[in-house]
């Protein structure tokens, strides 16, 4: 059964009220019709069974069950921290972090990176939570990441939580820092995990991520593409994670 995300709707009593964005890709993309059911969630704690009883400018649909999942809080929390890059580049990052399970993203900025103004950042971050909630959407999980306003790299660093920085000149790869890493986490409970952009980090970054306790890791003998690179951190830590608890 279809799963979407509510974003632009009314609740009324026993029934959704579905608008702009969210109507037309109802009604126009998966062509649902009257009595036509759905499974909808609002990027908190609710997730509904719907059932369409009316569609005109918007839809209206009866909740015929309602449920608030209780899910497990994993044990660490992973944030996913990449540089501004091309934004097609970029958009599909934050949707896999999402679909990987991330509970943060906090995009940065660095001498190599994409730069924005604060006007921009704030029209792209509206953008930007629908984009995470698709990957939810995939997922089947209920709560949406938050995302954050773009900061430059010293401010994110700075940040509670174990930093690694992850660098394609590094000596180290990921697999040899792991041990360390779970033994600092014994303390911490939050990763932040850095993705330089297409041109990577400078030496002076990779400099003031070891000046504020980073680790800094590689992926392997690859250079990789940013969006590779960022799918197989998360997904190599979220397994090494999963697999101890």
């Amino acid at each position: 059964m279809r799963r979407i995300y509510l974003s632009n709707y009314q609740k009324k009593d026993k029934h959704i009220l579905i608008f702009g964005e969210d109507f037309h890709y109802l009604k126009n993309i998966l062509r649902l019709k009257k009595n036509s059911q759905f499974k909808a969630f609002d990027g908190n704690k609710s997730e509904y069974l719907l059932q369409i009883e009316k569609i005109q400018s918007f839809i209206k649909a009866r909740i015929l069950e309602i449920a608030h999942p209780i899910q497990k809080k994993p044990a660490i929390s992973i944030e996913f921290c990449p540089c501004l890059c091309k934004m097609k580049v970029f958009e599909s990052m934050i949707e896999k972090a999402s679909e990987l399970g991330v509970v943060a993203i906090k995009p940065i900025i660095t001498s190599r990176s994409l730069h924005i103004n604060p006007e921009q950042s704030s029209s792209r971050i509206e953008r930007w939570e629908k984009i995470i909630a698709e990957g939810r959407k995939i997922s089947g999980e209920i709560k949406i990441p938050e995302i954050y306003p773009v900061k430059t790299l010293d401010k994110i660093l700075l940040q509670p939580g174990l930093n690694i920085f992850f660098w394609e000149q590094s000596p180290k790869n990921l697999k040899q820092i792991m041990p360390l890493i779970k033994q600092q986490l014994r303390d911490k409970k939050i990763i932040k995990i850095f993705i330089g952009p297409e041109g990577g980090f400078t030496d002076e970054e990779v400099e003031l991520a070891e000046k504020n306790h980073s680790f800094i890791a590689g992926l392997g003998q690859r250079i990789l593409r940013v969006e590779t690179a960022a799918i197989a951190a998360i997904s190599i830590l979220s397994y090494q994670l999963d697999d101890d608890g």
